[in-house]
């Protein structure tokens, strides 16, 4: 077996597979599966329900063998070739070591058998199918998935749902929402809709956090499939993604969230974040800090009342009279830094839930939290 490949090629086609593995008792968790057809090769990774495929063309291929082979190892090898030279992959005479030349080095990686490697994903029938933009998609759910919950190993199993963002079909758009329990985030983004047998998605953060190796194709337009236990994302000709997903019920939090609001004012982005920034300088606990937010005709004005720290700006009040909300300092802190736009509407809705928008939001992106209780 003989291989030419450029290291731009073979590194891309590496990253994201590497990615999906990780430590597991089940075999081959840690290993990459490559394959060729003509001079294209296939890098494929399955661990823990997570499946990559991608897909890169070499200059020469020659008497190809499929092998199986550690994919930390390969990966951090590769990455360190000089990208101005090709790569030359071969196999020893014992069939049992991958040789790998670059202009004056030379290193070998043992390779293993495939047989056991898992086999492809079968894609269930009765599924919903969506073609949008890649950097339009990647975007979109990346503005809202910060409000799930983070670390998946705390949350209790009844409540794995905490930790995807729901994707729900609607006409030409799909809105998205990410919430904690405490916090969420709300978008939509335009999209063609292909099919919708199943309306609804819970999106894995996995899958999210995988987007930005897609970075180079942001202009791309994908295909996003999904039913009620898997999705798959396509990127044509580059690679494939496939995952399951959580199978329970997400809560209607979205009528809370989006019910009237009470009382809205616009204040200037930078000077509410540069607010916030400096009520948190220092401060090592931020969740255990209370700020009083209150709305006036002409201002808005957050204060801490144990420091007796006060910030007064400059808004324009556009709905209601005036009113007060108590907030967590490390809950509005990641708010904000997640927003963007020169203006933001801040304010409360019948609910009790605050809210933070852009006023100019490409996506309508809108975060609420709960009120804190001093």
């Amino acid at each position: 077996m003989k291989i030419i490949i450029k290291k731009v090629n073979l590194i891309a086609a590496l990253a994201t597979p590497t990615n999906c593995t990780g430590k597991s008792d089940k075999a081959f968790s840690e290993c990459l599966k490559v394959e060729a057809q003509g001079n294209t090769i296939k890098v494929s990774a399955v661990h823990n329900g997570l499946e990559a495929n991608l897909f890169c063309v070499a200059e020469s291929i020659e008497d190809f063998q499929p092998f199986v082979v550690d994919a930390k190892r390969i990966f951090d090898l590769v990455k360190t070739y000089d990208a101005e030279k090709n790569i030359n992959i071969s196999l020893n005479e014992e069939q049992t070591k991958l040789i790998f030349k670059s202009g004056r080095s030379r290193h070998t990686i043992e390779v293993m058998p495939i047989e056991g490697f898992p086999v492809t994903q079968a894609f269930r029938e009765g599924h919903s199918h969506i073609k949008v933009k890649l950097s339009i998609l990647k975007d979109a759910l990346t503005s809202v998935a910060w409000a799930a919950t983070q670390n998946l190993n705390k949350l209790p199993s009844d409540r794995m749902f905490l930790g995807s963002t729901l994707m729900k079909i609607e006409k030409d758009f799909v809105s998205i929402f990410s919430a904690d329990g405490l916090k969420c985030c709300e978008a939509k983004f335009p999209c063609d809709i292909v099919t919708s047998d199943t309306p609804d998605l819970l999106m894995p953060k996995r899958v999210i956090d995988l987007l930005s190796n897609f970075s180079a194709y942001s202009d791309l337009e994908v295909e996003l499939m999904f039913n009620s236990s898997q999705v798959r994302l396509i990127v044509p000709q580059v690679g494939i993604l496939t995952s399951s997903v959580c199978c329970q019920m997400y809560p209607d939090l979205q009528t809370k969230t989006q019910s009237e609001q009470v009382i809205a004012c616009e204040v200037n982005s930078t000077e509410f974040r540069s607010a916030i920034r400096r009520f948190a300088a220092g401060v090592k606990e931020q969740d255990k800090v209370g700020l009083v937010m209150e709305f006036k005709a002409n201002e808005l004005t957050l204060q801490d009342p144990k420091s007796g720290s006060k910030e007064v700006l400059d808004a324009d009040l556009i709905t209601g009279e005036t009113s007060q909300f108590n907030l967590q300092l490390k809950m509005i802190r990641d708010v904000t830094t997640q927003l963007d736009g020169e203006t933001l509407v801040v304010g409360v809705n019948k609910e009790s839930w605050a809210f933070v928008a852009p006023k100019d939001s490409e996506y309508n992106t809108k975060s609420c939290f709960l009120q804190y209780k001093l």
